[in-house]
């Protein structure tokens, strides 16, 4: 079991956060243990079966939100599917250095995030949750994550990060599509241009993480033969203080 002070969310959200994540082999006894009135907002990740500890969380006025899955492609097994081909020739890429971040930190201020656990929560919404992931990326880009705008005719029409987890694993941990009439149905150019990058680079696997709130993104990532390695179960509480 690892609790963690997320203090990074008191500059995202306004408020204390703790994230208590629940491993395979832990002890629903030691979770009595911990005070959960520490902080205002609690964020629990619980693995699947684990229906005691979610019977738990409930009593304790804990809520279910969403499941998070943790998704895999091995990128020599990818095939473009015919229907995207002609569109994904006249699509392209460029890395975003930190000067010229406006562009992105505009497009997420419009709300092209609705779906995520902060957006749907009515404690927090849209406007915190274009805030959190700005921040999110300005983060990860200190740890030496990348970002990158797509580009449809050289029209910005959204973007893609990556995360180098080892030699031939990449995480693309955040990706959208503008708020622009030009996006519209090339979605999965999410997927099939951190694959170009990948290749480029002698990686094998591509790593995402999904809401189960956000249904059509799911549906899309398995049409291109992502597998599922991980399942979580969200579950989270305010507390007013």
């Amino acid at each position: 079991m690892k609790i963690i002070d997320a203090h990074w969310e008191k500059r995202n959200l306004g408020v204390k956060c703790s994230e208590i994540i629940i491993e395979n082999d832990d002890s629903l006894q030691d979770l009595k243990k911990i005070d959960l009135n520490n902080s205002n907002y609690y964020v629990v990740k619980i693995p699947t079966g684990k229906i005691d500890y979610i019977e738990y969380f409930t009593n304790k006025g804990f809520y279910f939100f969403e499941t998070i899955s943790e998704l895999c492609l091995d990128i020599n097994n990818y095939i473009l599917p015919s229907k995207y081909t002609r569109f994904d020739s006249n699509i392209n890429y460029n890395k975003i250095i930190n000067a010229n971040l406006n562009n992105l930190e505009n497009e997420l201020k419009k709300g092209i995030f609705k779906t995520d656990r902060i957006a749907l929560d009515n404690f927090f919404g849209i406007k915190f949750s274009a805030k959190r992931y700005f921040n999110w990326i300005l983060d990860e880009i200190k740890n030496e994550a990348e970002v990158f705008e797509l580009l449809y005719n050289n029209e910005p029409i959204g973007f893609f990060t990556l995360k180098k987890i080892d030699e031939i694993t990449y995480y693309n941990f955040l990706a959208g599509m503008y708020d622009s009439n030009l996006s519209f149905g090339l979605g999965f150019s999410i997927i099939t241009k951190p694959i170009e990058e990948i290749s480029l680079r002698n990686g094998k696997y591509l790593t995402v993480q999904i809401s189960s709130n956000n249904l059509a993104v799911s549906r899309l990532y398995s049409s291109f033969g992502f597998i599922q390695n991980n399942i979580s179960y969200i579950m989270i509480k305010h507390l007013l203080k």
